[in-house]
């Protein structure tokens, strides 16, 4: 039942959301620029808003209760994925917006257009646990 409630998270339907394009190229520019964090560029992507379950523990702040899932890495500036790699981001640090999705630590810059959904905090971390690749 844990896999098939990752696979429907991580499917490529749910609300229709506008990612990164030409008209987004100064505002990317300006964030990674600012920002110096690694930058990785990807489509096919989910975005994922986390059900939280009645006494869950709050996030942290800045941390946000959103994660990004990506069918393909197109590049990543560190190397530390691949092109053709899925990925799944940590939590959000600041609100989706102009094609990036900011984490702690990277920089996501979603190509296209992708999807919004929720899911329940247990099967998002469920598939946190699972190594890549294994989806």
């Amino acid at each position: 039942m844990e896999l098939l409630a990752i696979v429907e998270m991580i499917e490529l339907e749910g609300d229709p959301v506008p990612g990164a394009g030409p008209q987004n190229a100064d505002d990317i520019e300006a964030k990674v620029n600012v920002s110096g964090k690694p930058w990785c560029v990807v489509s096919g992507w989910v975005l994922i808003d986390i059900e939280s379950s009645v006494g869950a523990e709050s996030l942290p702040k800045p941390m946000l209760p959103i994660v990004m899932y990506a069918h393909c890495v197109h590049s990543h500036s560190s190397g530390s994925l691949r092109a053709g790699d899925t990925v799944l981001s940590g939590y959000a640090t600041s609100a989706y917006r102009s094609g990036i999705f900011e984490t702690a630590d990277t920089l996501y810059l979603l190509l296209g257009n992708g999807f919004r959904k929720s899911a329940e905090a247990k099967t998002v971390r469920a598939a946190q646990l699972r190594p890549p690749g294994l989806w």
